[in-house]
């Protein structure tokens, strides 16, 4: 029996600019840009079996059909230009070492985790090189599966999507492009995100219903105004190292895009008390200090707090002190920026 095996780990990301909403096949509105974690990752095995059948897909060991929509949709994307696939059943085996559906971008590192297995086999079949057009391939094939899963193929810092009024190569909405390290202040080249874990379960609205709202949201053109601005700004702050003007910017994205949420038709809150409590204290808190601590937000409750490695001892004990107390069952996770995706076999 003709049969591929391989596996995978992908990192989740955390986006500085923020993307909110979508045009043609799962593209971004505007630009944006993130840095890809290292604790947070999904990892996930693939097996292609010569033969037509159903796709099986396995979470932690138990068949878990609950994802195979998903899957399937995926599937039937990549297939026009991976033809074979229709030859093979498949089986899917993969695991998060974080929550699924609370706002710690799941589904970027699981879909980026499947989108590298079959590239994978994609390439072995046409006996092709595991070169950069097979990372470009995985991030285009990543995003069909969710948006930022595009950015999760790469490790570092992370840019997606058109900056308008430019055809430059440098920005293409079909693929994420990583940020060279010569673009990033050596200050930001080993961040930490520790990730406050207000809510430990799937949030009630998903990402992808709020995408859809953003087509006739009042505030849409201001947003994408806003956005490129930002991206523009984000990418010279990163690279002159001004730690203020970056952080005015990551706040600044994280409030725009949950306001974004709050003021669409249906409108809807993603944020809890607890969110605003550990924001509010941060606050004080790095004004006492001087430190440079900055909060973002995903599309859920969780805190992202993002701080210099050089601090993480003095956070860390700010943290455990004062802000497990608003987390679910005192809950966070201490993650840095990481290398991005591995090969495990």
């Amino acid at each position: 029996m003709e049969k591929y095996e391989v596996s995978y780990k992908a990192p989740s990301n955390i986006a500085l600019v923020k993307y909110w909403g979508k045009k043609g096949l799962q593209k971004p509105l505007n630009p944006n840009l993130s840095f890809s974690l290292s604790v947070c990752h999904t990892v996930t095995r693939v097996v292609f079996r010569k033969g037509v059948g159903k796709t099986s897909c396995f979470v932690k060991g138990e068949k878990n059909d609950n994802f195979l929509p998903k899957i399937n949709a995926f599937i039937d994307r990549i297939s026009p230009e991976f033809n074979e696939i229709n030859d093979y059943k498949i089986d899917i085996y993969t695991h998060n070492t974080f929550p699924h559906g609370s706002g710690i971008a799941s589904s970027a590192s699981g879909f980026a985790a499947l989108a590298l297995c079959i590239a994978d086999i994609y390439a072995q079949i046409n006996n092709e090189p595991l070169d950069e057009l097979f990372k470009q391939r995985a991030s285009t094939w990543a995003r069909l599966g969710s948006g930022s899963a595009a950015r999760s193929i790469y490790g570092g810092f992370v840019s997606w999507g058109s900056l308008k009024g430019t055809t430059s190569k440098e920005y293409t909405e079909d693929f994420a492009t990583p940020i060279p390290n010569t673009n990033i202040h050596p200050t930001f080249h080993d961040l930490r995100d520790t990730i406050l874990l207000v809510e430990n379960q799937e949030k009630a609205v998903s990402s992808s219903s709020g995408h859809a709202l953003v087509e006739n949201h009042f505030y849409k053109q201001g947003r994408l105004h806003q956005a490129n601005n930002n991206y523009i700004e984000c990418q010279e702050r990163l690279m002159d190292g001004d730690k203020e003007g970056l952080k005015k910017i990551i706040e600044s994205e994280a409030l725009s895009l949950h306001a974004l949420m709050q003021s669409s038709i249906p409108y809807f809150v993603l944020m809890k008390p607890n969110t605003l409590n550990i924001i509010q204290k941060l606050w004080a808190w790095r004004e006492q200090n001087k430190l440079w601590a900055v909060f973002t937000l995903d599309a859920g409750a969780n805190v992202h707090l993002i701080h210099l490695n050089k601090d993480k001892d003095l956070v860390e004990k700010f943290v455990q002190k004062e802000l497990t107390t608003f987390c679910e069952n005192g809950a966070y996770i201490c993650d840095h920026i990481g290398e991005g995706p591995k090969k495990l076999n």
